[in-house]
Protein backbone atom coordinates (compact mmCIF):
# COMPACT_ATOMS: atom_id res chain seq x y z
CA UNK A 1 0.00 0.00 0.00
CA UNK A 2 1.12 3.27 -0.85
CA UNK A 3 1.88 5.94 1.96
CA UNK A 4 -0.51 8.47 3.47
CA UNK A 5 0.49 11.79 1.49
CA UNK A 6 0.68 14.94 3.36
CA UNK A 7 -1.46 16.75 1.08
CA UNK A 8 -3.68 16.34 -1.61
CA UNK A 9 -3.99 18.61 -4.72
CA UNK A 10 -7.26 19.77 -5.91
CA UNK A 11 -7.03 20.76 -9.43
CA UNK A 12 -10.25 21.90 -12.16
CA UNK A 13 -9.29 21.68 -15.95
CA UNK A 14 -5.67 20.34 -14.99
CA UNK A 15 -4.67 23.69 -13.38
CA UNK A 16 -3.99 23.15 -9.41
CA UNK A 17 -6.55 25.89 -7.56
CA UNK A 18 -5.94 24.32 -3.76
CA UNK A 19 -4.53 21.86 -1.78
CA UNK A 20 -6.52 18.92 0.73
CA UNK A 21 -4.37 18.40 4.48
CA UNK A 22 -5.50 16.31 7.22
CA UNK A 23 -6.55 18.65 10.41
CA UNK A 24 -7.73 17.93 14.01
CA UNK A 25 -9.94 14.90 14.46
CA UNK A 26 -11.70 14.13 10.55
CA UNK A 27 -11.30 17.77 9.39
CA UNK A 28 -10.07 18.14 5.85
CA UNK A 29 -8.49 21.28 5.18
CA UNK A 30 -8.72 22.81 1.69
CA UNK A 31 -6.72 26.02 1.40
CA UNK A 32 -7.19 27.95 -1.89
CA UNK A 33 -3.33 28.42 -3.83
CA UNK A 34 -2.18 32.17 -3.65
CA UNK A 35 -2.18 32.14 -7.35
CA UNK A 36 -6.18 31.21 -7.47
CA UNK A 37 -7.04 33.41 -4.68
CA UNK A 38 -5.34 36.53 -6.30
CA UNK A 39 -7.39 35.86 -9.44
CA UNK A 40 -10.72 34.79 -7.82
CA UNK A 41 -11.20 36.26 -4.51
CA UNK A 42 -14.52 34.85 -3.26
CA UNK A 43 -15.40 33.03 -6.27
CA UNK A 44 -17.55 29.62 -5.65
CA UNK A 45 -14.69 27.41 -7.92
CA UNK A 46 -16.04 24.13 -6.22
CA UNK A 47 -18.87 25.42 -4.13
CA UNK A 48 -20.74 28.28 -2.70
CA UNK A 49 -19.94 26.60 0.67
CA UNK A 50 -16.41 27.09 -0.54
CA UNK A 51 -15.52 30.40 -1.32
CA UNK A 52 -12.06 31.57 -3.02
CA UNK A 53 -10.13 32.72 0.14
CA UNK A 54 -6.68 32.70 1.85
CA UNK A 55 -7.76 30.97 4.93
CA UNK A 56 -8.10 27.32 4.80
CA UNK A 57 -11.95 25.75 4.84
CA UNK A 58 -12.99 22.77 6.39
CA UNK A 59 -13.94 21.10 3.73
CA UNK A 60 -14.89 16.78 4.88
CA UNK A 61 -18.69 17.68 4.53
CA UNK A 62 -18.49 18.63 1.21
CA UNK A 63 -15.93 16.06 0.21
CA UNK A 64 -17.40 13.57 1.74
CA UNK A 65 -20.68 14.19 -0.14
CA UNK A 66 -18.44 13.17 -3.11
CA UNK A 67 -17.59 10.02 -2.39
CA UNK A 68 -19.31 6.72 -2.87
CA UNK A 69 -22.19 4.89 -0.24
CA UNK A 70 -23.32 2.24 1.32
CA UNK A 71 -21.44 -0.91 0.88
CA UNK A 72 -19.45 0.52 -2.22
CA UNK A 73 -18.01 3.08 0.36
CA UNK A 74 -17.14 0.03 3.15
CA UNK A 75 -15.58 -1.83 -0.01
CA UNK A 76 -13.19 1.14 -1.01
CA UNK A 77 -12.18 1.75 2.75
CA UNK A 78 -11.58 -2.29 3.50
CA UNK A 79 -9.39 -2.44 0.38
CA UNK A 80 -7.91 1.59 1.66
CA UNK A 81 -7.46 0.16 5.36
CA UNK A 82 -8.99 2.71 6.48
CA UNK A 83 -12.61 3.91 8.24
CA UNK A 84 -15.42 4.98 6.44
CA UNK A 85 -15.28 7.80 8.38
CA UNK A 86 -11.64 9.05 7.07
CA UNK A 87 -12.43 11.36 4.19
CA UNK A 88 -8.60 12.58 3.52
CA UNK A 89 -7.60 8.34 3.50
CA UNK A 90 -10.03 7.45 1.23
CA UNK A 91 -9.65 10.39 -1.13
CA UNK A 92 -5.79 9.55 -0.72
CA UNK A 93 -6.84 6.23 -1.58
CA UNK A 94 -9.28 6.80 -4.63
CA UNK A 95 -6.44 9.38 -6.18
CA UNK A 96 -3.94 6.79 -5.90
CA UNK A 97 -6.12 4.18 -7.71
CA UNK A 98 -6.68 6.45 -10.44
CA UNK A 99 -6.03 5.81 -13.99
CA UNK A 100 -3.84 8.48 -15.16
CA UNK A 101 -3.90 10.39 -18.35
CA UNK A 102 -1.49 11.33 -20.40
CA UNK A 103 0.13 15.20 -19.59
CA UNK A 104 -1.36 13.88 -16.20
CA UNK A 105 0.68 14.95 -12.68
Amino acid sequence: MTPRPAALEVAIDGQVVADLTEGRGPQVNLRYRADTVAADGNQPWLSCSLPVRSRPHDARLFLAGLLPEGRHLESVAARAGVLTTDVFGLLARLRAGRRRRPGDR
